[in-house]
């Protein structure tokens, strides 16, 4: 028996005009993409393949298109605690008024009393230092003036006639430092009998 020879045979020239036929396909579909219009195969493809594409029911390729959909912005909002509202009222906080003259709290000692003076007590309720409620009208601290005046009474005795310091304090009022009351009496009475003693020098120096 003899070797057929398949190089003149139909099934291998049609499988040659496929070869072509799909070169020439993405050829056509590379030309495409580079200058934008689809190919015509009847133009680049040779004609040998047209019977074995009617016979195999193949169909030209065509150049697959894409479509990108656009892209929006970010939309940028501002936060709810950050913009303001609709009224406009309650926006931004809003400072407290100054702290002014209130009921004074319990004095025990001089500790007491220096303390109220010069910093005042806002654990007990005494937010501002007496030494500035001056600056209001007495008419503000009107129930609380008498406490007032004996505690500034004590401060100076302590500060200006002691000069601040304690061991001068406890020499001429000893015990006393955590007794209020009986300071304050005995600040009282040094004061009238100091007072009583410059009224007798003047009376002795105008009879003189």
């Amino acid at each position: 028996m003899g070797v057929q020879d398949l190089t003149s045979s139909p099934m291998k020239q049609d499988l040659f005009a496929l070869k072509d036929h799909l070169v020439c396909q993405f050829q056509s579909l590379l030309s495409a993409d580079v200058h934008g219009a689809p190919p015509s195969p009847s133009n680049v493809c040779p004609d040998g393949f047209s019977n074995l594409s009617a016979s195999l029911n193949i169909w030209p390729l065509t150049p697959m298109t894409t479509h990108t959909a656009p892209v929006s912005s970010p939309t940028i909002r501002l936060a709810d605690s950050a913009a303001p509202s609709a009224s406009g009222a309650n926006d931004w906080p809003v400072s407290s008024p100054s702290p002014g003259p209130s009921r004074m709290p319990e004095t025990k000692s001089l500790d007491d009393v220096l303390q109220y003076w010069d910093s005042g007590a806002p654990e007990r309720g005494l937010l501002l230092p007496l030494k500035m409620w001056h600056n209001f009208d007495a008419a503000e601290y009107a129930t609380e003036a008498v406490k007032l005046s004996n505690i500034r009474f004590v401060w100076d005795k302590f500060v200006v006639h002691c000069e601040g310091d304690w061991d001068i304090f406890e020499n001429r009022y000893p015990s006393l430092r955590q007794r209020y009351t009986k300071l304050l009496k005995a600040v009282r009475c040094a004061r009238q009998a100091w007072g009583e003693a410059k009224h007798r020098r003047r009376q002795k120096h105008r009879v003189d």
